[in-house]
């Protein structure tokens, strides 16, 4: 995840090159960084949810951790099959690749928020 949030970051500083443009140097470096990045959270979404699965503060989201983590192997196969090609679903690919991530991490912090809730506030009132 470390590796995912620091390929991210560094993205920034290097802009891709626009669409049917030749690919310059930072174009070069934007997509190395994605790849890494890419690499990193689908690695380490995988990992951290066969780890965190059979704890009790994940039980219920386990399940979910577990199938988003997997599933994002398809958008993923699918990018690299568009070959980044012009008029391609290459950047359809991409999105669906990263809100799936996104969803998994919305999926892995749900509980630890729940938990971290005030005490009458996890409480219904009556």
């Amino acid at each position: 995840m470390v590796i995912w949030a620091l390929a991210s970051g560094l993205l920034a500083f290097f802009p891709d090159d626009p669409g049917g443009t030749p690919t310059q140097a930072a174009g070069r470096i934007h997509l190395a960084l994605a790849f890494v990045a890419f690499l990193a959270i689908l690695i380490g979404a995988i990992l951290l949810s066969g780890a965190l699965r059979d704890r009790p503060v994940w039980g219920r989201v386990g399940a979910p951790m577990t199938i988003l983590s997997c599933a994002a192997v398809i958008p993923l196969l699918l990018l690299g099959h568009s070959h980044f090609r012009a008029n391609s679903l290459g950047g359809l690919y991409e999105k669906i690749f990263l809100a799936i991530q996104l969803l998994w991490v919305l999926v892995v912090v749900s509980p630890i928020a729940a938990r971290n809730q005030p005490r009458a506030a996890r409480e219904p009132t009556a």
